[in-house]
């Protein structure tokens, strides 16, 4: 729920940094343990952006992390709820 009306950008997310195999680990567990995980070769260095989230407490009343697992079955469940 917001706690203010803001026109500056707020970046939702974590400071915990997860490369691409773990997030996609994550979600083949929680969304469907039948997902092929298929992933470049992850040996070449990448550059990464970590947006800060700093703002987010500003903005939001209840804003508490929860891990990557915890937050796709939320958004799974959500999404069977609904009717696309």
């Amino acid at each position: 729920m917001s706690h203010k009306p803001t026109s500056d950008t707020i970046h939702l997310g974590s400071r915990n940094l997860i490369n691409m195999a773990e997030l996609a680990t994550s979600v083949k567990k929680v969304i469907n343990d039948k997902i092929d995980i298929k992933l470049p070769n992850t040996d070449i260095p990448s550059n990464h952006y970590v947006p800060s989230v700093e703002k987010s407490n500003l903005y939001l009343d209840d804003y508490s992390e929860i891990s990557i697992p915890e937050g796709l079955l939320e958004w799974k469940n959500w999404l069977l709820q609904k009717q696309f």
